[in-house]
């Protein structure tokens, strides 16, 4: 695990001890990360691994040299990961992935599967750094 990882740990288990802020429910980690980094924090977190589901679905269809099918989870990556970013747009790695999915559309649409597979890889790296 990652030094960043383990500090996240740390803090929830030291939420859940301290039962700062926690309302009690069947939820009690989820409540946790809500109170580390609120429900907007939460949302991002998630749409940024769905975005990230889409991507390695586009790059997949890429590989095998399905342009709708990588146009179509580049598009459905482009709008979780606007969504993960309406509240805070200063994460490099997420403006990144934003350029490259853009690009990886337009040069799916022009059947360009070379390019428009480049983009969605480099798209799919910043994503991954953008959760970690």
């Amino acid at each position: 695990m990652s030094q960043n990882k383990y500090h996240f740990l740390i803090l929830i288990v030291g939420a859940l001890l301290a039962q700062t802020q926690i309302v009690r429910s069947e939820e009690p980690l989820m409540n946790a990360i809500d109170a580390l980094v609120g429900a907007h924090g939460r949302d991002a977190i998630f749409h940024t691994e769905r975005a990230i589901d889409h991507a390695k679905s586009a790059v997949e269809a890429g590989e095998a040299g399905h342009e709708n099918g990588l146009v179509v989870h580049s598009r459905a990556a482009l709008a979780d990961i606007k969504q993960a970013n309406r509240d805070n747009d200063d994460n490099p790695h997420t403006k990144e992935a934003i350029i490259h999915l853009k690009e990886a559309i337009i040069e799916g649409r022009k059947s360009h599967t070379a390019r428009a597979l480049a983009h969605v890889r480099e798209a799919l790296s910043h994503l991954e750094l953008a959760i970690h």
